[in-house]
Formats: structure tokens, C-alpha cells, sequence
């Protein structure tokens, strides 16, 4: 199954716009793998121009990315974001609304886990031209 990681630049922050302005890179770094394991081609596209693999990873980077480690609420699944924010609120410096929160993939009650949050404006249209160029990101 061949794999194509594609890095996603820092977000550009300029101070004149608002946080969830900030204009996706239209070019990105990317390695592919024909084996899912071996690294069989690196370089740099526009996302049209980009090789195609079975599998599409995104890897953000680490400036655009908060941990906080945090223990899961005892909340329904439907009020778990709503959980979380509550927790998260004084760690967090945007709105909770503006905010995508990630969970690992299983996690209980009273456990200890890591949140992920990144901006969701600037990962929502960044994650759309890269779909609208026939790239679906599955991670």
C-alpha cells in the first residue's frame, strides 16, 4: 500500500489578520513511499502536481500544535468537547469555537490523555485545497 506524507508549512501568522485568517501554503513538502515502509520518492508540489499513493498522511507542524495532557471527564460522547473546552479554557488562548480538538483513538473515563488542539479555520482550508486538488487526507 503506498504511502504519500505530505508536510503542511507553518501556519503564517501576520499581525494585521485575524487568527483564523491566515492563507494556506499553496505548496508542500512531500515523501512517498511505494511500500508504505521505504522511502521510494521526496520533493515539493503544488497539491495537483503531487504523486499519487493509496494513503494520504498530513504532518503539521509543531508550531502549529498544543499538547495539554489531560483527564478525561465522565461526559456522554456528545458532551465530551464540550468537557474538554471546559478543562482546556484557561490553557487554551483562542475561543473554543476556533479550535479543532484530536483524541487519541480510544481513551475511557477518568483516564489521562493528550490533546492535540490546532486551529480550525486555517486546518479546515488548508485540509479543502488539498481535497479539492483530489487528495483526500486520512490522518
Amino acid at each position: 500500500m503506498s504511502l504519500l506524507a505530505i508536510q503542511i508549512p507553518p501556519r503564517v501568522r501576520p499581525p494585521a489578520r485575524a487568527a483564523g485568517d491566515a492563507v494556506p501554503a499553496t505548496e508542500f513538502d512531500y515523501v512517498l513511499s511505494a511500500n508504505g515502509r521505504a522511502v521510494t520518492g521526496t520533493g515539493r508540489a503544488t497539491p495537483s502536481r503531487m504523486p499519487k499513493a493509496d494513503s494520504v498522511v498530513a504532518v503539521l507542524s509543531d508550531a502549529d500544535v498544543a499538547w495539554h495532557l489531560v483527564t478525561m471527564p465522565k461526559s456522554p460522547a456528545s458532551r465530551v468537547r464540550a468537557a474538554l473546552a471546559g478543562i482546556l479554557e484557561d490553557a487554551l488562548l483562542d475561543d473554543d469555537e476556533v479550535l479543532h480538538l484530536a483524541l487519541p483513538p480510544r481513551y475511557g473515563a477518568g483516564q489521562a490523555v493528550w490533546v492535540a488542539v490546532v486551529n480550525k479555520p486555517w486546518l479546515s482550508a488548508t485540509l479543502a485545497m488539498l481535497e479539492g486538488s483530489g487528495l483526500v487526507v486520512e490522518r
